[in-house]
């Protein structure tokens, strides 16, 4: 059922509704692989979302920035040892520091 449903999820086009829906998702089935998927998912997400925001309003963009090292650092903490954890902190590194 979890993976049906984060299937789902990734087919909403609106990308601040499919955030909401994977945040909900992870928190309903965190313990299984589609919760994990869809926190993972949600990472992807919040750096996309990060590195659309225009250099014209530093003050989202920096929100946005404190929300994708979150998630990711969220990710690392709850699923250290999944096959995605690797690419979560080369993602995390990847990020600027501010």
């Amino acid at each position: 059922r979890d993976n049906i449903l984060l299937a789902q999820t990734k087919l909403i086009a609106d990308e601040q509704l499919r955030a909401e829906k994977l945040a909900q998702l992870h928190k309903k089935f965190q313990d299984t692989d589609g919760g994990m998927q869809a926190l993972y998912e949600l990472g992807l997400l919040k750096i996309s979302l990060w590195r659309q925001q225009s250099e014209s309003n530093p003050e989202q963009k920096k929100k946005y920035l404190a929300e994708t090292r979150a998630t990711l650092t969220s990710f690392i903490r709850l699923y250290p040892d999944s096959f995605y954890a690797e690419q979560v902190k080369k993602n995390l590194e990847d990020l600027p520091a501010n």
